[in-house]
């Protein structure tokens, strides 16, 4: 079986209709999101749960601990968006949308920092080294994943 691919002047006007359109590109990007929110959470919980195992708090720690996992909780900052009315905006109206939605990140990475920076200062140097050690592990691998997920739409366009 072997055909002729055809190039886009091959393909007459009314051919194009059948081909995928960018509002259902849209929605596919949006159940894939979907999809990695709740991938995302669990992973945090998970390690949440072991950095908490790790670290062997005591009974005046743990308080602090609770108060630092409820300040480290994922928003569900993932909803601030409508991706098909921001596609439908103009660019300049799209580029102020998405520089608020980075300055709301910075504010949330700025109140992520000071709750770190907080619980690890009650921390006992033993303690603090598991931290660090967990801490650089969770980065490791995020940076693994996402750098596998670019790789993977880039080879999805």
């Amino acid at each position: 079986f072997f055909f002729k691919q055809k190039t886009a002047y091959e393909i007459p006007k009314r051919d194009w209709s059948s081909d995928v359109c960018s509002s259902d590109l849209v929605s596919q990007a949006d159940e894939d999101h979907e999809g990695w929110k709740v991938k995302h959470t669990q992973m945090i919980e998970e390690k949440m749960h072991q950095l908490h195992d790790r670290l062997k708090l005591n009974p005046q720690q743990e308080k602090s601990w609770l108060t630092f996992s409820e300040q480290m909780k994922n928003e569900d900052h993932h909803n601030e968006w409508d991706r098909q009315k921001m596609y439908a905006l103009p660019t300049p109206e799209r580029l102020d949308l998405m520089m608020a939605h980075m300055k709301k990140r910075q504010e949330r990475m700025e109140s992520h920092i000071k709750s770190i920076k907080s619980f690890y200062a009650q921390l006992s140097t033993e303690q603090k080294k598991s931290f660090d050690d967990s801490f650089r592990e969770f980065e490791h691998k995020w940076h693994h994943e996402k750098e596998g997920r670019e790789r993977s739409e880039r080879h999805h366009d």
